[in-house]
């Protein structure tokens, strides 16, 4: 709470910059100040120990952050080259007949390893128009997945993390 008040004494808030108002909360579900909080606009909420010290560097215990994810249904249609040693960069997505972004996070190396020899049995030329800068491994049929954003900024996802084919 000291750490707060030094930061509100401190710094200009103004036109790129807001600080959020800190809140006590000692009444209500933390569901309950979830839903307030997406209502309100913001994107969640992250719950500290009050008393707890800062610790530089460290994820501790004592701060938890939970924010809103869609999980969105998508095709994908290929796959980035990587820059390092793992099998690929990111899987290429297609929605609703449009290049819908990249996902890049989500899975482990083995994951990757499996999932290049699977897009490997399904290669076909691209249906949809891709953007020059992206860095193309391979393209695919569309091959139905799912994915979790923050929310569609646009028309691209924000923040996507691999979640799985669908096979249903």
């Amino acid at each position: 709470m000291q750490r707060k008040k030094i930061l509100l004494d401190t710094v200009n808030q103004g036109e790129h910059l807001r600080i959020i108002p800190f809140k006590v909360v000692t009444t209500g579900t933390v569901k309950d100040h979830f839903e307030k909080s997406l209502k309100d606009g913001y994107e969640g909420v992250i719950l500290k120990n009050a008393s707890s010290k800062y610790e530089s560097g460290k994820r501790s215990d004592n701060w938890l952050k939970i924010k809103r994810t869609e999980t969105i249904d998508v095709n994908v249609v290929g796959a980035t080259r990587s820059t390092g040693s793992i099998a690929f960069g990111a899987l290429i997505l297609e929605k609703d007949g449009q290049y819908f972004g990249k996902v890049g996070t989500g899975f482990s190396d083995r994951d990757r390893k499996e999932i290049l020899d699977f897009l490997e049995k399904n290669r076909e030329e691209s249906s949809i128009s891709l953007p020059g800068d992206v860095d193309v491994l391979l393209t695919t049929r569309p091959l139905p997945a799912e994915i979790k954003a923050n929310e569609i900024a646009g028309d691209k996802p924000r923040a996507p993390v691999w979640v799985r084919f669908r096979w249903d």
